[in-house]
């Protein structure tokens, strides 16, 4: 890990900057980042910049993931911001179709949440022709392009827990007990597991979850990203197929918070079913799960 921050470039999550040579990394692309672009501009730069990354020369970081992604500083009407852009391929294919879908629905997913009271990272929409790209901001970036510390539930798994896997509506009891959580943060973790359960993501492993890193406990839940229907992703190869969706029901006391997600869960496919560029591509598979939400809400 000291290794890594201490070869690590300007673009590395949260806020340690470890060694001169980093340091004067991060000084100097404050004032001078490679990856910088006007807002009219990103529709242009975008694909080039997606290009690149898929032939190994990002503008600026590719930072870690399943997925491909590089960064953006956008210089904005307002100001610069930090963003990390996801992307589809720019092909015509049935992988690349499903991709933009998906990349659509993390940005409802996350206003869906937003609107109930839980922090998601502010993300929007750039096109070009048939290829999407997914802009979100940066929450451990300031306006000023500074630092916020972070850290990811897997590496506060790692040093205090060693779980490995466990879900997270779980884990918030024992962080919430341990003093990391306070109730309603705690909280706010439990419904979004089972928002992203009942919206099919398959992926809600500890890495795709954290805290934004202070001085004292408790800590702060930082907003919630990479949330969106895995389960329907292309395979490896490519391949798209068609899934089965099975309602997951409330485990025992978490009742209150399965409803609340339901009730999230449902305007998150009905606005998935309300916009036509996804509704093509997976609008059956989100009118499956509408009624098989309500059917399980029904039994419980």
């Amino acid at each position: 890990m000291l290794a890594a921050l201490l070869q690590g470039d300007s673009t590395q999550a949260g806020d340690l900057v470890v060694g001169e040579r980093a340091l004067a990394r991060t000084l100097q692309t404050m004032d001078r980042p490679p990856d910088l672009v006007a807002t009219a501009e990103r529709a242009r730069c975008y694909p080039a910049w997606a290009d690149d990354v898929l032939r190994g020369e990002p503008p600026g970081s590719s930072p870690g993931g399943e997925q491909a992604k590089f960064t953006a500083t956008v210089d904005g009407e307002d100001g610069r911001y930090s963003a990390i852009v996801k992307f589809s391929a720019g092909d015509d294919n049935p992988a690349a179709r499903r991709w933009a879908a998906l990349l659509r629905c993390e940005a409802l997913a996350g206003t869906v949440l937003a609107r109930r009271g839980i922090a998601a990272a502010e993300a929007q929409i750039v096109e070009n022709g048939g290829q999407v790209f997914l802009e979100s901001r940066r929450f451990d970036r300031t306006a000023a392009q500074g630092r916020r510390g972070y850290v990811s539930l897997a590496s506060v798994d790692a040093a205090f827990y060693g779980h490995a896997s466990i879900p997270w509506w779980r884990f918030a009891d024992e962080l919430e007990r341990d003093g990391w959580l306070s109730a309603d943060d705690a909280a706010a973790l439990r419904r979004t597991y089972w928002f992203g359960a009942l919206i099919a993501n398959t992926d809600m492993h500890l890495g795709n979850f954290g805290l934004v890193l202070a001085d004292a406990r408790p800590l702060r839940a930082a907003p919630v990203f990479d949330m969106l229907p895995m389960m329907l992703r292309p395979s490896s190869q490519g391949i798209v197929t068609s899934r089965d969706y099975a309602t997951p029901p409330p485990a025992a006391g978490q009742a209150a918070h399965w409803h609340w997600a339901a009730e999230a869960a449902i305007a998150f496919w009905d606005a998935v079913l309300s916009d036509p560029a996804i509704a093509a591509e997976i609008g059956d598979f989100a009118a499956r799960a509408i009624q098989e939400i309500r059917r399980m809400a029904a039994r419980f």
